[in-house]
């Protein structure tokens, strides 16, 4: 069959069509991503346990949305743990639908260009990960047993541990160590909160298992330093609400507690040698609210209370943002007179079905 004029211009144009509808969808994606680069602050994860319909939306420093990335997954995060940034790079685990977990993958996004990466892992529904410069590491726990997955950055390798005598809730790393927080999974255990927190090297090999009878380590939030691990407990054995700020020390591995003004202490932040702690029932999303100032040096601290909920902090310098129920907050915060004063709020909305989590810093410093 022997091909018209008309029949070539009409091939022609559809395809022009196609070349300039991809060029403005680069074009566009190439402005967000400059806008973000120059302007971005603070975001926000959107996401659903329905659909695998989320979204990283991206806000200035005066709290203006400036850019949103589209991600196909659902239940990319929670408000239990904020998400994991390394140099500028957002890791996470997403879980997939809430009644499956199906998703074995693990995601690295630049910040700055808005690059993805996926790995593939061989467990599914992981809890959470963290990264340093060469591997990311995750935890899940599936069928009574809990695994602790190492995959390189470099080619996607896997090394995985795995142990049935603590189900992992959270972990932290830096370039030389990984600590896995979690609970005893043993059903003659005196106190249901019975916990321990599994010290690995970066090759995941076991270096300790650290105890301690008078607190939990149903923790979802911790904060590494040279030579600390500060984490919160916010209940003890018997669940009752506690005002504990945990310390471990990396070298002894010993735990002290450092008692705080409020109970329910939850997130962690840091600038110098000042923390600051939110309080807050994530559970029940009801009671009281703050940010302790916590002094490393001297050992004093100072309560404020706030009058929202508390879900989620971050800090930039001297400007506090914290997520709260369907709001986004930001504060000013005086290190001197340990206060923090509100300069501005925005509502976050969203569809039935949908909710907001995951706050996080777009060029962490």
């Amino acid at each position: 069959m022997t091909m018209t004029k008309n029949g070539y211009i009409l091939i022609i144009f559809i395809l022009a069509a196609l070349l300039s509808a991809c060029d403005a969808a680069k074009e566009k994606t190439v402005s967000l991503a400059d806008a973000v680069a120059e302007k971005g602050e603070i975001a926000i994860i959107k996401t659903t346990e329905q659909a695998k319909d989320g979204a990283l939306i991206f806000y200035d420093a005066d709290l203006n949305e400036i850019g949103t990335k589209t991600m196909q997954y659902a239940t990319l995060s929670d408000y239990f743990s904020k998400p994991f940034v390394y140099q500028n790079k957002l890791f996470l685990a997403p879980q997939g639908y809430g009644n499956s977990k199906e998703e074995d993958k693990i995601l690295e996004i630049d910040l700055t260009t808005w690059q993805e990466k996926v790995y593939q892992i061989e467990q599914t529904g992981s809890n959470y990960c963290c990264a340093n410069s060469d591997y990311i590491y995750s935890v899940s726990n599936l069928n009574g047993v809990t695994y602790l997955t190492r995959t390189s950055r470099a080619d996607g390798s896997l090394k995985t541990v795995d142990f049935s005598d603590m189900i992992a809730l959270y972990l932290i790393c830096d370039e030389n160590n990984v600590y896995v927080f979690g609970l005893i999974d043993d059903a003659t255990a005196e106190y249901f909160y019975d916990s321990k927190i599994f010290v690995y090297d970066r090759a995941l090999n076991l270096l300790n298992k650290v105890e301690d009878d008078t607190i939990s380590f149903n923790t979802s939030n911790a904060l590494i330093t040279d030579d600390k691990v500060y984490f919160t407990c916010p209940l003890d054995k018997n669940d009752n609400e506690i005002n504990v700020l945990s310390v471990l020390d990396r070298k002894s591995n010993q735990i002290s507690q450092i008692n705080l003004a409020q109970t329910l202490p939850w997130s962690i932040v840091k600038k110098d040698d000042i923390l600051l702690i939110s309080h807050f029932d994530i559970v029940t999303w009801q009671g009281a609210a703050g940010i302790t100032f916590y002094d490393i040096n001297s050992g004093e601290s100072s309560y404020q209370a706030l009058e929202h909920a508390v879900a989620q902090i971050e800090l930039r310098d001297d400007k506090l943002y914290i997520l709260g129920e369907d709001n986004l907050f930001k504060y000013q915060v005086d290190y001197n007179e340990k206060q923090l004063k509100l300069l501005k709020k925005v509502a976050l909305t969203h569809a039935d079905g949908y909710y907001i989590c995951g706050l996080f810093a777009v060029k962490p410093k």
